[in-house]
């Protein structure tokens, strides 16, 4: 877990240096050299940038779904709850905002926050 979020912080902060390197350069001007191929294209850039920024997303989601594991073992171990509300905890993983998820943010509010900020991360 806190190697996902560590890989995920990486990850922005060479999303944001890579285009702090770009800023104020012309669009046909020399990137940068890689292999001996130099890349000077604007769409490749953006190729660059927006790959890093999906595969820090991905890295962050894992973070997400393994945070969500870890604490709904920790709520099932700790309380006792009927089938019923632990269909709804499973549930709510996919989409915490969906009606059969909706109990669980009565009796286990930060699993259910928890999947709110998986879903929110889309935006």
């Amino acid at each position: 877990m806190i190697a996902f979020l560590l890989a995920g912080v990486l990850l922005m902060l060479a999303h944001h240096f890579f285009y702090k390197y770009l800023d104020g350069r012309s669009v046909d001007s020399y990137l940068f050299s890689m292999h001996g191929y130099a890349f000077t294209n604007q769409s490749v850039s953006g190729i660059v940038g927006n790959a890093i920024a999906y595969i820090a997303r991905t890295v962050l989601s894992a973070a997400i779904g393994t945070v969500f594991v870890q604490v709904l073992w920790w709520k099932l171990r700790k309380e006792h709850f009927s089938v019923k509300q632990i269909d709804a905890m499973v549930a709510c993983k996919g989409q915490a905002f969906s009606p059969s998820a909706l109990p669980t943010w009565h009796f286990a509010f930060w699993l259910a926050g928890i999947a709110a900020m998986s879903s929110l991360m889309s935006l």
